[in-house]
């Protein structure tokens, strides 16, 4: 006799299967080994988790990782960290692998080494892991798990000195991927180059980056993994390409939302998911929920539509004009950028012009420079010079040179972030103009994104071309703000 009782219905699960999946092929893993740890040790892994840590584990006919670069976007709260934790135990516990875990915060670089620590002691941990610990270090800024067979997990904060005192790394963990800067890279690339195995495994996992953030770096190494660009590349992305539109109800993007979350279903349920679409913006859900990344070009400091709006053939440029200088060197002195920045003398509240007037190699030296702005001392209000590794020498000169030394200025970190924020309100109320055929100028502008000063939210001009960009912004802070006017006739009597 049949039950009278219907079937429960498959409860629905989140799509198992990323949107984007860039694996090489390989010829063996140690990815099921690495799953029956966390089974044993933990819990069993999801199916999207094994594949991720298969391809993180495996290896090429030559005994090689099939990946330098391994990448992991999916949105928050699916288990990307409990990835990383099996993924670390097994490298450390049994390949004796030496793992640098670092973050974008120090509190969260200590949830991890709290959570890792939990195998290795504590009333969850197993006899078999704590037996094998060497020692763990506590000490503030230097936490670590050190192991009998020559592993190590260290943890620490992302910095611009992020690298010193980790040697020999096999395996560097970049967690909260989305807001790191050039500087940090900087940091930590020598981290993996003096790796005595000779593997060198980059992990990436993150979001996309929010508007309010100065990261570019994750997001243009996800375009070159995409792309193709970027070879011995693994990347898996939970992600919608372009978000829902603005007239869009939760109903309308049931279905991308567990295309977008392989947890759904599992960890994470409709019910709070519907919340969070009633209290974030669209773009919000579709960046935090559904994963998706704004291309670089739209992560640009200063929209492209509006600097073009500034651009002239002709623009007016007054006979009675007041002019300031900017000057900015690269922060490593591969390049100098010379801009100047004019209005009419007797307005203030006219519209600027600026232009790029050259950006010269590091090794022309600063005579060049020097002498230029001499030539044109009488008529120069004022020069702006920011850059450590030219600046001083530059000011030197041009002291010997007898340059009005109020006409030197030297800003401050704050009127650097000043100056910049003075360029991007220019631009965007279409403000200033400048000569439409200025190809190097344009391009810096308009791939230009934001770099932190200091931890008060003041920010820079960044991007791959940034010091002509950076020149014009200290030369239109510099005409707004001096007090010379080198014109002015001196009263007598």
């Amino acid at each position: 006799m049949e039950s009278s009782k219907a079937s429960s219905p498959t409860p629905r699960i989140g799509s198992q299967k990323p949107r984007i999946r860039i694996v090489p092929k390989y010829s063996t893993t140690y990815g099921p080994a690495a799953a029956r740890m966390a089974e044993a040790y933990a819990s069993r892994l999801d199916e999207w988790e094994e594949d991720v840590i298969d391809s993180w584990l495996a290896h090429d006919e030559q005994g090689r990782p099939i990946a330098i670069t391994c990448g992991l976007s999916v949105p928050r709260q699916n288990g990307k960290n409990y990835c990383i934790e099996i993924f670390e135990l097994f490298c450390a516990s049994v390949l004796g692998w030496h793992v640098l875990h670092t973050a974008h915060e120090v509190k969260t670089s200590m949830k991890a080494f709290k959570r890792v620590c939990s195998y290795f002691e504590g009333p969850t941990a197993s006899d078999e892991l704590k037996a094998i610990v060497k020692s763990i270090r506590r000490t503030n800024g230097q936490e670590s798990i050190e192991l009998i067979n020559g592993g190590i997990i260290e943890f620490s904060a992302r910095s611009r000195n992020a690298a010193r005192g980790f040697d020999d790394v096999q395996v560097l963990v970049l967690d909260e991927a989305q807001e790191i800067v050039p500087e940090h890279m900087e940091a930590l690339n020598a981290v993996l180059s003096a790796s005595s195995t000779g593997t060198r495994i980059e992990i990436w996992t993150g979001t996309p980056t929010p508007p309010t953030s100065p990261g570019t770096v994750m997001a243009s190494i996800r375009e070159r993994a995409i792309s193709g660009e970027l070879k011995r590349c693994v990347w898996h992305e939970w992600s919608v390409e372009n978000p829902p539109s603005g007239t869009a109800k939760f109903e309308d993007v049931v279905d991308l939302v567990y295309e977008t979350n392989p947890a759904m279903g599992i960890r994470l349920d409709e019910d709070f998911t519907a919340q969070e679409f009633a209290t974030l913006t669209i773009d919000g859900f579709a960046r935090e929920r559904l994963g998706w990344w704004r291309t670089l070009k739209s992560l640009s400091l200063f929209p492209k539509d509006l600097w073009e709006s500034c651009a002239r053939k002709n623009p007016h440029i007054p006979e009675n004009k007041l002019i300031a200088y900017g000057v900015k060197f690269a922060l490593d002195g591969s390049v100098v950028s010379l801009s100047a920045a004019r209005r009419d003398a007797k307005n203030k509240n006219s519209k600027p012009h600026v232009e790029l007037i050259k950006v010269a190699k590091g090794t022309d030296g600063t005579d060049w420079l020097a002498d230029w702005l001499n030539d044109r001392r009488s008529t120069c209000a004022c020069v702006v010079i920011d850059g450590l590794y030219g600046r001083d020498v530059l000011v030197n000169k041009l002291k010997d040179r007898k340059f009005p030394k109020k006409a030197i200025v030297t800003p401050s970190s704050v009127e650097v972030a000043t100056a910049a924020s003075m360029l991007k309100e220019r631009i965007d109320t279409i403000s200033l103009t400048w000569f439409a055929n200025q190809d190097r100028l344009s391009s810096s502008i308009t791939n230009a994104t934001k770099r932190d000063i200091g931890n008060k939210g003041a920010w820079g001009i960044d991007g791959e071309d940034p010091t002509p960009a950076e020149s014009v912004s200290l030369a239109l802070w510099g005409l707004a703000t001096t007090k010379r006017n080198p014109s002015r006739k001196l009263r007598v009597g």
